[in-house]
Parts: C-alpha cells; sequence; structure tokens
C-alpha cells in the first residue's frame, strides 16, 4: 500500500535549504516520498494461470497485468503528469511428456505475448519504461526437460 522512501545525502541538504528560504519553494527535489504509481512503480500487478493434463500431454495459459503509472519526466502541455497506461500480456504452453531411457522427459513449446503487444510508449531509454515493462513481441521457444529416477 506504500512504497515511502526518505530524502536523503544531498537530496536532504536541498529540502532543508527549500524549507529555510534558501532555495526557492518552486525549486523540484524529486526521487523519495510516496513513489507507488510513479516511473514504473505501478501498485497493481495480477497474474493468472489455466492448466490442463490429460495422460502425456498438457497446455496452460497465462496473463499477466501491470497496472498504470505516472513518468515524472513527462508533463502535458496543460501541467497534468504522462500517464502510462496498464498494460496486459498473454502467454501460451503445450507440453508432451514421455518415457526416454529411464527418464520422464517433457518437452514444451511455449508462446511468449500471444498478441504481440508492444510495450506502452514513454520517454524511456528504448521508448518504454525497461524496468516495468519489455518490448519482445510474441516469440516462441522450446524446452526439453528431463527427470532422471
Amino acid at each position: 500500500t506504500k512504497y515511502q522512501q526518505d530524502a536523503g545525502g544531498n537530496a536532504a541538504v536541498l529540502v532543508e535549504a527549500r524549507d529555510n528560504g534558501t532555495l526557492p519553494a518552486s525549486t523540484p527535489v524529486v526521487g523519495f516520498a510516496d513513489l507507488i504509481g510513479q516511473d514504473g512503480n505501478q501498485d497493481e500487478k495480477h497474474s493468472v494461470r489455466f492448466g490442463w493434463r490429460q495422460n502425456a500431454f498438457g497446455a496452460s495459459v497465462s496473463g499477466y497485468k501491470l497496472g498504470s503509472f505516472y513518468s515524472s519526466e513527462l508533463t502535458l502541455n496543460d501541467g497534468t503528469q504522462f500517464i502510462v497506461p496498464s498494460h496486459t500480456t498473454w502467454d501460451a504452453t503445450f507440453d508432451y511428456t514421455a518415457a526416454i531411457a529411464g527418464t520422464d522427459t517433457r518437452f514444451r513449446l511455449g508462446i511468449k505475448n500471444l498478441q504481440n503487444k508492444r510495450a506502452p510508449l514513454t520517454d524511456g531509454r528504448f521508448g518504454y519504461t525497461s524496468d516495468a515493462h519489455s518490448d519482445y513481441g510474441r516469440h516462441f521457444y522450446i524446452d526439453v526437460r528431463a527427470r532422471f529416477n
């Protein structure tokens, strides 16, 4: 419910100078206080997974949602903060398990980001907030796991 960070070091000196009138009251000193909702510190993260297994076959679908947050670096023309919208992606896997050479071997085909959704556009170094999102797009993978008895 809270992500509080107190001013320390040089920031504490600047806050004290602003509070005692050495610096103008309008001097921004940022990077502390309640950081929930700021620069990738969203207060909502949700995930859900549905799985199915029947003998040697299995499948799953997983969803991940990151809530919205604001960018402290971007301000709109009317003075309001730029809101980075929430972002939801879905993944899927398909499994086949077989006994091979005395091992239980699982073959998995996975698809990450089924809808091929791009990360929300922001002022981040790569055009998105990499601390909160990834921008890989849809991609596939194969995973083989063997359990030795």
